[in-house]
């Protein structure tokens, strides 16, 4: 049985940095979400999981974060042979687009 792969990076940004900590808490309770790094109101971290459904289902609950300013994936990678158009064309087709640049610099 062949396992697939899906990879993608966000850039979260938090309303209230006192409540960094417990934000961090949350995300680290997510299956598949991984923090890189933090600074103040920004948070960097992988989304990890056999489906692209998966990754969205994971953005979506971390969007609905009660301290979550803000989510946007700068990067996706997948196993399913979907390519970067195909991807920014899944994201921006699901309820409430997600936002995609696949560029960390503007966000940073």
């Amino acid at each position: 049985m062949e396992h697939k792969m899906n990879i993608s990076s966000v850039i979260i940004r938090i309303k209230n940095d006192e409540k960094l900590k417990s934000t961090l808490q949350i995300l680290n309770d997510f299956k598949g979400v991984e923090i890189v790094t933090h600074e103040k109101s920004k948070i960097i971290a992988t989304i990890q999981s056999d489906k692209i459904d998966n990754q969205i289902a994971i953005f979506r609950a971390i969007e609905a974060l009660e301290n979550v300013e803000d989510v946007s994936m700068v990067f996706d990678y997948d196993d399913e042979n979907f390519s970067q158009k195909d991807v920014s064309e899944i994201l921006n087709s699901t309820k409430g687009a997600i936002k995609y640049s696949g560029d960390v610099n503007n966000k940073i």
